[in-house]
């Protein structure tokens, strides 16, 4: 029994390798008699028709350049949304109302234009916070793991559930020492 175990040992990476190449070669037979079949290949037939075929390729390069530039965009701006740090709420409120009060201290700065600067301010800061919130629970689905707190998957998919619904953390779970081993 331990000849048969080191025989196996020592020739695994040979038996490995043929079985792979048999395992690719009799898949590309299996792909050649899907489409070929007992018909056989009609050369003539794809000659005359090779604009036609040329036509949809370049269609195919097209749309993929298109949908690959697109999704670079997309990806580009979400990114650079997610690493962009909000500043907390109480900051953002003490700012404004500093704003306030400055404008009732001097006449001279003018009320035109700031219920809109209020409302840009308040729907800019929240578009970042929920971009930033919902890219973060996507990198974390997408690893597979959960980074503030245990990998545990029940609590990690409570975790998650908590933090993309905005509820904060108690302190002590970004690093894991919050719960119990």
């Amino acid at each position: 029994m331990a000849d048969w175990r080191k025989f196996l040992r020592d020739r695994w990476r040979y038996i490995d390798a043929i079985l792979a190449l048999a395992v690719i070669v009799g898949s590309l037979l299996y792909i050649y008699d899907l489409l070929v079949g007992s018909r056989g290949l009609d050369v003539g037939y794809i000659t005359r028709n090779y604009g036609l075929y040329l036509h949809a390729v370049l269609t195919n390069v097209y749309a993929t350049t298109i949908a690959f530039l697109v999704g670079m965009a997309i990806g580009f701006f979400i990114g650079w949304l997610r690493t962009a740090r909000t500043m907390p709420l109480a900051k953002f409120v003490v700012s404004m109302r500093a704003e306030r009060r400055a404008r009732s201290e001097d006449p001279a700065i003018t009320e035109v234009g700031s219920g809109l600067l209020l409302f840009v301010s308040l729907l800019w800061y929240g578009t970042k916070y929920v971009v930033r919130r919902i890219g973060d629970g996507f990198v974390e689905i997408m690893r597979g793991v959960c980074q503030r707190g245990t990998p545990d998957r029940n609590r990690c998919a409570l975790n998650q559930h908590r933090w993309l619904s905005g509820r904060d953390f108690p302190s002590g779970v970004a690093d894991g020492s919050f719960w119990p081993n």
